[in-house]
Formats: C-alpha cells, structure tokens, sequence
C-alpha cells in the first residue's frame, strides 16, 4: 500500500511537472499584428532578421554541392535539408509607393518592394537546380511554400510570392486549389435576359499541373435561378497532356474581341515559352498554338472567366477571386456587418502540413483584411 501510494505521489508530481513545461510551452499559432497600413502575419516559428532557419526533408535526394548565395537570401543543402538564411525586410511593400491599379479591390496592399529577390533570384535558382538534379522538379513548389511560410509580412504579400505579381503581369498560374467561374450572357431574341454562371473544377493531373472538368451552373433569367451543369467550353476540351495552365484577365485584343485568355502546355517549361510568344503576339499565337505544341482558349468579350480559390467556411466549401480577403469571403456568404463577427471568429492556416490557428486582436478590424492563401477553414 505504501508502495502504491508512492508511485501515484510520483505519478502526480511528475504529470504537474509536464502540465507546467506544457504551460511555459505556448502552442505554435500564426500571430495577426496590426499595422499602420494594414497588418502583418508572423508565422508559429518567427524569425528575427535576417531570418535563418532548417527546412527538414525538402528534397528526397540529389547532389550536395547545390547553392544559391546573394546578400540578401542563401540556400544550401546538409543532406535532405535546406539552410536557408533570408533578408525578409526587403520584401514587404514599401509604404507610399503603391501603384494605382495594380492592387487588387479591397486589400489596398502597396506592391513596390525593395527588393524582390525570390522572384529575381530564388525562384530561378530553384528550377535550375532542379534541372541540375539536386532536387526533383515535383519539390520545387511545396519548398516554396515552405519558406515563404517562415517569413513575417503582410498577408497580401505573402500571396504575391505564392502566386506571383499576379497585378502586374495580369495573370495567373492554375492550381488544384483553384477553381474557375465563368459568366455569360443568356439572349433570347436578340437580348440578354439573365446570366450563366459555369463553375469548371480543377483537379492535379498525374505528371504535374491541373485537368479541368465540369461542375454546376446557375442560371439567373429575370430573378429567377436555375441550377443544372456547366455549359461545354473549350476549357474542357484541352488537348490531352495540356495541364500546366495559365489564365490572362488582362485586356490584350487590338480589336477588341477578346480580353481573357487561358493558355496551356505540358510542362512549366513549355508554359513560360508559350507565355512569352502569346505576350508578344497574342492573336498571333491563338490562332496558331496547337503548332506551337501549345493551346489557347481565347475568351469573347462578353464572357468573364476569373480564377477562384478554395477555403472552407462554417463547414462548407467556399470560394473567393485572386487576392481575396476574409472580409471578401464573408461579404460573400451574406454577412454585412463583417465586424460583427469578431467575437466568435476562427480562422485555422496551413503551416508544415497541419492547421495552425491564427491569433488576432478581437477588438481590431485588422484580420479581416487577412488575404486567403487556399485551404483555409473558417467559422464564426
């Protein structure tokens, strides 16, 4: 009996014990702080600057002589590991020098940086390795992501580097968590009587990037909605291997027939080539891409095609344009007073492959302005 009573004295002692280390040990959340101009997400692992940290198991193998070295990023390899020592300052937008038009509506994110080296320099050095062998090709995007969630900026920016100066180039890359809604108009002698909107799912393809197929539709015909499928496009139609897309939604066409277009190639290599042709000569290139060994969907003017993306709210699956906020998801699920929710919001991040809760200020608007990455979950 004596014994026992030891043991469960030990026993309690050392659970108080762990209880307290848990305690001292906060739990690794995404911390919302406010700004000036807005606010900035610091991620569960904040780094001081410049920020240098171990990226475990990036790479499945490859050669070990592999680096990129500038002043302002380094990147080498122990192992599986990638070393990484970052400049993260020189990335965050530079307040005063926001370029009208090139924002997207409602997050008022400036887009000038000091410097943007992981476009200039990063990126560029991660694909040539990969073609040098030192890692594989299919790791090159999930490492990206994996730095860019240890950097501490403003949310808008983080999805720039994820997504790329989608605002200034006026395109966008596709991915599985994307999704692409188009909007037509419905005619009946002559005159537009409502609109159809076709929703088109994305889905990774096998060798690498995305395969389209269709979703529903809602038709509005003077207020009154019809639901059924997505209305055949050309989108569904690429020619087999076409997986690596990218959509335009600037204006481009002299005439002014066209003013979207979604191209598409068989690798991220043929993409960048069909991309720099279509720049040059985008008639040119759409009438002739199948002998380019590309394809090009030219949208009519009258149609809008943009790209969504996927998050989930109050346990359903949502979507909001490029660039779009969590005050954007709300006002689309019919909340006016986004204010109001505050006080019971949740917001839950990926980091490292888990959901992270992401810490905010209840009493500050701040988070709301919080630009969505994709796969987000969200309740209030």
């Amino acid at each position: 009996m004596v014994m026992t009573a030891l043991w469960r004295v030990a026993g309690l002692a050392a659970a108080l014990l762990l209880a307290g280390c848990a305690a001292r040990r906060p739990a690794a959340r995404w911390q919302v702080t406010p700004v000036e101009r807005g606010h900035v997400l610091v991620p569960p692992r904040a780094q001081r600057e410049p920020a240098e940290f171990r990226l475990k198991k990036a790479r499945a193998g490859g050669k070990k002589n592999c680096r990129i070295d500038t002043r302002e990023v380094s990147l080498r390899w122990r192992g599986r590991d990638a070393m990484v020592r970052a400049e993260v300052k020189s990335l965050a937008p530079i307040p005063g020098t926001w370029i009208p038009g090139t924002a997207m509506p409602g997050t008022g994110d400036p887009v000038v940086v000091a410097s943007n080296w992981f476009d200039d320099v990063l990126r560029p050095g991660l694909k040539s390795q990969a073609k040098a062998g030192c890692l594989a090709e299919s790791e090159v995007l999930p490492l990206e992501q994996r730095l860019i969630d240890r950097f501490s900026l403003p949310s808008g920016a983080l999805y720039r580097l994820r997504y790329g100066e989608y605002a200034l180039r006026g395109y966008v890359d596709l991915e599985p968590q994307f999704h692409l809604r188009a909007v037509e108009p419905v005619r009946e002698q002559g005159k537009v009587t409502g609109y159809l909107t076709s929703f088109y799912e994305l889905r990774a393809a096998p060798k690498g990037g995305v395969v389209v197929s269709a979703a529903g539709s809602e038709a509005n015909i003077a207020g009154m909605i019809q639901k059924g499928q997505a209305a055949d496009s050309e989108v569904l139609h690429l020619p087999a291997g076409m997986t690596y897309l990218r959509l335009f939604f600037r204006s481009w066409s002299i005439s002014g027939h066209r003013r979207i277009a979604l191209i598409a190639a068989g690798s991220a290599e043929a993409r960048e080539k069909a991309s720099a042709e279509f720049e040059t000569d985008p008639e040119g290139f759409c009438s002739s891409a199948a002998a380019r060994g590309a394809a090009c969907v030219a949208v009519p003017k009258e149609m809008v095609i943009g790209a969504e993306l996927r998050v989930r709210a109050n346990g359903t699956d949502q979507y909001v344009p490029v660039g779009g906020s969590v005050n954007d998801l709300l006002r689309s699920m019919g909340v006016r007073e986004t204010n109001a929710v505050l006080a019971t919001l949740a917001i839950s991040r990926w980091y490292e492959g888990k959901l992270v809760p992401v810490e905010f200020d209840r009493r500050d608007a701040a988070v709301l302005g919080l630009v969505l990455m994709g796969g987000e979950e969200i309740r209030w």
